[in-house]
């Protein structure tokens, strides 16, 4: 974590340092696009180039924040959809323009809820949705947001990830390891039904000796979620970019 972001940890903490104040985050959607390869199941993930303001350097899901255009679109939806319109319209606006795939509302499964930390200067509200590719489609690089893409199974993925050759942030890393569990896309979009979501966010906590340390939280009521949970290694600002 770099540096200014641990002060700004501090500054929440124990109100030490410059103060920060927290900027709001904006809303977001993700989506997690899947099919069945050789290997097994199969996510497509996404280079961000480093010239990006968000996650340069950065292995992501297609995505991106709501426009305001979004909110005026009406969609057929599930009765007992837990996301609103404007989320799944962004979320099929966003995988079309970055990688070319034209998805159903109905194909979209949420699946995780995930809230930028407090420490970052740019911040966003991110549903994440999970959906099989679409037959007949195929996903590929279409816009320059993005340098690379690939088909990987989430274990390869997470290889990649843990020797270094692949950087990615938290949500992406944990959702990848939810998905090793699974065989095939309509096996992991069956269990997405079963699936408690609710929003995550990484947050600093003190500690008896005046340091610091991280745990999961719901960002609703800020109870603890996950207590093990690690500094978190990469920002979503300065992605892979050693300065800035």
């Amino acid at each position: 974590m770099p540096e200014s972001f641990r002060t700004r940890a501090y500054a929440l903490v124990y109100g030490t340092g410059p103060p920060w104040v927290v900027p709001a985050p904006r809303d977001a959607a993700t989506v997690v696009l899947l099919r069945d390869g050789d290997a097994g199941l199969e996510a497509f993930l996404m280079r961000r180039p480093l010239t990006m303001a968000f996650a340069p350097g950065m292995h992501v899901f297609p995505g991106g924040a709501v426009d305001d255009d979004d909110a005026s679109v009406e969609l057929d939806l599930d009765a007992d959809s837990i996301f609103a319109a404007p989320l799944v319209f962004a979320a099929i606006r966003e995988t079309w323009e970055e990688c070319g795939v034209r998805l159903e509302p109905r194909a979209l499964k949420p699946w995780t809820h995930w809230v930028t930390p407090e420490v970052e200067s740019r911040r966003f509200d991110t549903r994440f949705f999970a959906a099989q590719l679409p037959h007949g489609q195929e996903a590929r690089v279409i816009t320059d947001e993005t340098d690379h893409a690939e088909w990987l199974t989430p274990s390869r993925a997470l290889a990649e990830h843990a020797a270094d050759r692949m950087p990615m942030l938290a949500p992406t890393t944990t959702t990848l390891r939810e998905l090793a569990d699974f065989e095939t896309a309509e096996a992991a979009l069956l269990s997405a039904q079963h699936r408690t979501i609710r929003p995550l966010i990484p947050r600093p906590f003190p500690v008896g000796n005046g340091e610091i340390e991280w745990h999961l939280c719901d960002a609703r009521d800020g109870s603890i979620v996950d207590s093990d949970y690690a500094e978190p290694r990469g920002s979503e600002v300065r992605g892979t970019r050693r300065s800035r």
